[in-house]
C-alpha cells in the first residue's frame, strides 16, 4: 500500500493526491543546483602568512631595534628613524592608562618624550596572519630611567597588528603593550593637621 498525502493548491481548491515515493525521487533539476550551492558554501582553508612575509616582519623588527640603539646608547632621544621604519603613517599606540596615540607624528612624539630606556629586550613569540595583515605577539623586559636616581624594571607582553604597505614592506599599525607588574597604588593623602 502506497502512503499518500493530501495537497491543497491555493489556485486549485480540489484535492490532489501526491504519493510520498514520487516526492522522494531525485530530480536532476533539483540536485544539480543544490550541489552547486553547497559546493560554493564550502570554506576554503586559510592560506596563512607566507614565510617570506614573516621574514620581512622579523627583518623590520630587528632593524628597528638597531636604530633604537638600546642598550648600546641608552641616552638616545631621537626615535624618529625608529618610528619611520617601524610604524605606518596611520599607526596607533594603545598604551595602558592613557588615550590612544594616533598617527606617526604623535607616535614619534610619544617615543621621543618617553623616559630614557637603559635596557630593552623584546622577544617575538608568534608572527601569523593572512594576506596583507599580520599580528605579532611577544614579551618584553626593559629598564626605564624614570629619574636620575630611579631605574624602573618592567616586564610585560605586547600585541601588534601589521599591514603590508604599497611598496611591499611591512609596518605596525597597532601596538598594544601592558606590564605584567601590578599597578603601584596611588600615594595616600597626608592626614589633616588639627
Amino acid at each position: 500500500m502506497r502512503e499518500h498525502r493530501c495537497w491543497y493548491s491555493p489556485t486549485n481548491i480540489s484535492t490532489q493526491w501526491v504519493f510520498m515515493e514520487d516526492l522522494m525521487k531525485p530530480s536532476a533539476l533539483c540536485i544539480l543546483p543544490m550541489a552547486l550551492l553547497l559546493a560554493g558554501c564550502q570554506q576554503k582553508p586559510a592560506a596563512g602568512l607566507a614565510e617570506a612575509d614573516r621574514a620581512a616582519i622579523r627583518q623590520t623588527f630587528d632593524s628597528a631595534m638597531k636604530l633604537s640603539k638600546v642598550p648600546a646608547n641608552p641616552q638616545v632621544k631621537d626615535w624618529t628613524a625608529y618610528c619611520a621604519l617601524y610604524y605606518a603613517e596611520n599607526a596607533a599606540i594603545l598604551a595602558a592608562n592613557e588615550p590612544a596615540i594616533k598617527g606617526l607624528p604623535a607616535v614619534t612624539k610619544f617615543m621621543n618624550t618617553f623616559p630614557p630606556i637603559t635596557a630593552f629586550a623584546p622577544k617575538i613569540e608568534t608572527i601569523d596572519g593572512e594576506g596583507g595583515t599580520a599580528y605579532v605577539k611577544g614579551t618584553y623586559e626593559m629598564t626605564i630611567q624614570a629619574t636620575p636616581q630611579l631605574a624602573v624594571n618592567d616586564k610585560g607582553k605586547y600585541l601588534e597588528v601589521w599591514k603590508k604597505q604599497g611598496d611591499g614592506s611591512w609596518k605596525a599599525i597597532y601596538d598594544c603593550f601592558t606590564s605584567d607588574l601590578p599597578m603601584t597604588p596611588p600615594p595616600q593623602p597626608e592626614p589633616a593637621k588639627r
